[in-house]
């Protein structure tokens, strides 16, 4: 009965960690895609079938975006805008939970 219940058990977890592992398939997928996309040249991007993984990767996306752009001030931007937005939400949330204890 022990053996039983321990096969049981180990298939639940099975199971689980299979389950687990095909879902972080699913939500990392269009990462990978827009990945792969970005570093396929223009005419690749748009053949029938698509491709997962490029034939001839090229970084020039990404050289056109550092050039014509100014996608490191943008960047650094959006980077001080939810540090600090993060920062502050931590901070009233900790200032909320400290009343809530002295008073609780």
């Amino acid at each position: 009965m022990k053996t039983r219940r321990h096969v049981l058990v180990w298939t639940r977890k099975l199971i689980l960690m299979l389950s687990a592992f095909g879902l972080c398939l699913i939500l990392l997928f269009p990462l990978l895609w827009m990945f792969s996309g970005s570093i396929k040249s223009i005419s690749e991007t748009f053949d029938v079938p698509p491709t997962l993984l490029p034939q001839h990767p090229t970084t020039t996306a990404y050289e056109q975006l550092l050039r014509m752009t100014d996608f490191v001030l943008f960047f650094r931007n959006s980077l001080i805008a939810s540090l600090s937005s993060s920062a502050i939400a931590l901070f009233l949330s900790l200032g909320a939970s400290m009343v809530s204890l002295a008073t609780g």
